[in-house]
């Protein structure tokens, strides 16, 4: 037989005097949060750094022993992996040459992706190049004042000005609500908080 559930209603703030204790018990809390999560970040990067030089180390060893690894099999692929065989295995480990991902590479050093581009272009091979354009939002919102007026000229001599929406576009602006604890310090909430 399935339970129900109950859903129970957060109590709503009726007055004033009890908001101004809802908002003063969040930035307690918040100062209490701050206060437990710098407690736990001093301990993680103790930890950290109590266990950093042995970490190294053994990262070393493994990036040069895969080193050593890999040059072997290179030399004695057939050896390792007769045949067809891609992968083969110890008691402890598999190992073997994987495929990675396709991947477009300059043919040598004289090469360049410019050059490739405008050999591309002669070809007439244009969907093989590609060309992004997007609005530049940072221009858009330098150029536009408080009123929505979009300067049309970069230059600040001039004073021609259109209004953004002609362009299809607007400045958006959110107003969001916050609650943030008065300190004193970087230790209690003003006003007898908790320490």
């Amino acid at each position: 037989m399935p339970t129900k559930t109950t859903r129970i209603k957060a109590p709503a703030i009726l007055n004033r005097a009890a908001f101004n204790l809802t908002v003063d018990t969040i930035a307690s809390a918040t100062t209490r949060l701050r206060k437990l999560e710098a407690v736990r970040d001093a301990k993680i990067q103790a930890i950290q750094q109590e266990h950093a030089p042995e970490i190294t180390e053994v990262e070393d060893q493994i990036k040069l022993a895969a080193s050593m690894a890999e040059k072997y099999a290179e030399a004695h692929r057939d050896e390792l992996l007769p045949g067809k065989l891609k992968s083969s295995e110890t008691p402890l480990a598999r190992f073997g040459f994987r495929l990675g991902n396709r991947t477009v590479a300059l043919l040598k050093k004289g090469c360049s992706w410019d050059a490739a581009v405008i050999i591309l272009k002669s070809l007439k091979f244009v969907e093989c190049v590609r060309t992004v354009e997007e609005v530049n939002k940072e221009t858009i919102l330098a150029r536009t004042d408080e009123h929505g007026q979009f300067a049309c000229t970069a230059d600040p001599k001039e004073t021609s000005r259109m209004p953004l929406s002609t362009i299809g576009l607007k400045i958006n602006q959110a107003e969001t609500f916050f609650i943030e604890p008065k300190v004193d310090g970087a230790e209690t909430v003003k006003a007898g908080g908790e320490s």
